[in-house]
């Protein structure tokens, strides 16, 4: 008798045989392969400790399946926090505007995101100082990796 996806779901929700949730998530990415509706569901469910930090991915045209979520989704640096802040600034100063535009290769893209790709490619986050004293923690970071795997040359 075929097991259902409602069961796989619930085996997954239920079981502490670690070996029976991973065959299951390995069953529904599989199952989700012509299934929308599944795929958005695996996108939304968090699987039991350890497989926590996975997620249900399906990039273009190739299979689903299962991934290590990246750390710094959750964790952003300080880079990626001065993008996300500015680009909340841009897209909130472009409120209300409309319209396309004709992409070089035929294609049409919406005028925010267009402008929204300028205003942001004209800008830097971060200012000269910063870069020099980011520059100079590498260094520092280099040295001690080195030390540490005693491959430093003194």
């Amino acid at each position: 008798m075929p097991v259902t996806t409602q069961q796989l779901l619930q085996v997954i929700q239920t079981s502490e045989n670690k070996i029976k949730v991973a065959e299951s998530l390995v069953e529904l990415a599989e199952r989700a392969e012509n299934n929308h509706m599944l795929q958005q569901l695996l996108r939304r469910i968090t699987p039991p400790p350890p497989f926590n930090s996975l997620e249900y991915i399906k990039p273009g045209n190739r299979k689903g399946c299962w991934a290590k979520k990246p750390y710094w989704r959750e964790h952003p640096t300080e880079a990626q926090l001065e993008a996300r802040l500015r680009f909340s600034e841009v897209n909130y100063f472009l409120y209300g505007t409309k319209g396309t535009v004709q992409r070089p290769d035929g294609t049409q893209t919406g005028l925010v995101n267009h402008l929204a790709g300028q205003l942001m490619r004209s800008k830097k986050t971060l200012n000269e100082k910063k870069l020099a004293e980011r520059k100079k923690q590498k260094i520092i970071e280099k040295m001690h990796f080195l030390k540490n795997n005693r491959i430093c040359v003194y």
